[in-house]
């Protein structure tokens, strides 16, 4: 939420606003699976909660297109175009 708010309020300094952005990119040190097919963020590995590890423990998102998915619903949300893109 807070980095669509922040993409939206400065899309909206551009002449033409929001409507001048196509898309947006993520993942682009492809750090994240894009399909984790094995756990999910409310599971468990040896007894101790996904959540609770390093790699996931502030996100919501384990793999990067549900996470993408998400993040183009928000940023319409936030105004910009339905038709936006996401690599």
């Amino acid at each position: 939420g807070p980095s669509a708010d922040l993409f939206g309020s400065t899309a909206d300094l551009a002449t033409g606003g929001k409507a001048t952005v196509h898309g947006f990119i993520t993942n682009t040190a492809n750090y994240s699976a894009l399909v984790e097919p094995y756990f999910t963020v409310n599971g468990t590995v040896n007894g101790q909660q996904i959540r609770s590890s390093r790699w996931v423990d502030w996100n919501f998102y384990i793999d990067e297109l549900s996470f993408a998915q998400a993040f183009r619903q928000r940023l319409i949300q936030e105004g910009f175009s339905s038709n936006i893109g996401m690599l």
